[in-house]
């Protein structure tokens, strides 16, 4: 039987932390989590994973599963009521702009597109509006070896409680491939996730991408 786990909302975290839980979101994501848009770089990609935390430190919330010794299986990011992945210069500062300082100007133009589009695109899904009101998951992953494990329901079900009981909805997206995007609506359908679209994009390498958008009533049927 695998060993248990905790879940802890990551407060005033060292870097040592930081490092440890980018380091599994890494690992979840093979490495290749925008790889592409990050000059095929998997140190920036730890980097990029590593801000995802750092400005939900700041401006959300951060979540991580650990083992009875102290190791990081799953890290999951959301942003509450109100709040919105950089959506402040405190968040930016937070490893945001420290990250786009080391790309290429074509590559930090792709970015300036993509935050855009990304917004744009959620706001056609949900509504205007109605992704702020939200619990957002702006991202989460567990260690390919913990998988399956109950480990990212967990993660979610920590957050859904809180917005169950302020009376607030839930939504997540999820981005790649026509195929990835429709393997993740599935698993993101057994945890109680509704889809409300699937939007297209323009990956850094010119080609489309898709982003699935999901949503979760806690406070009424879907």
């Amino acid at each position: 039987m695998p060993a248990t786990f905790t879940i802890r909302q990551l407060m005033n975290p060292t870097d040592e932390e930081l490092d440890k839980g980018a380091k599994t979101l890494a690992e979840a994501f093979h490495y290749m989590f925008f790889r592409s848009a990050l000059e095929d770089d998997p140190s920036l990609v730890l980097q990029l994973l590593r801000a995802h935390i750092t400005t939900a430190v700041y401006g959300g919330e951060v979540h991580y599963a650990e083992s009875s010794s102290g190791d990081v299986l799953g890290v999951a990011v959301w942003f509450g009521p109100g709040q919105m992945f950089l959506d402040s210069e405190g968040q930016r500062q937070a490893g945001w702009n420290q990250l786009m300082e080391k790309l290429d100007q074509k590559t930090q133009e792709w970015w300036t597109y993509f935050i855009d589009v990304y917004n744009d695109l959620c706001e056609k899904a949900f509504g205007a509006g109605a992704k702020l009101a939200a619990y957002h998951l702006q991202m989460y992953g567990v260690m390919p070896e913990r998988q399956r494990q109950g480990i990212g329901r967990e993660l979610v079900k920590v957050v859904e409680d809180k917005a169950r009981a302020i009376k607030v909805d839930l939504c997540l997206e999820n981005l790649g491939s026509d195929e990835s995007v429709a393997k993740m609506i599935e698993l993101y359908k057994g945890l109680g996730f509704t889809p409300k679209g699937i939007e297209s994009f323009k990956a850094f390498s010119g080609r489309e991408a898709k982003m699935g958008c999901l949503w979760k009533h806690t406070t009424k049927d879907a």
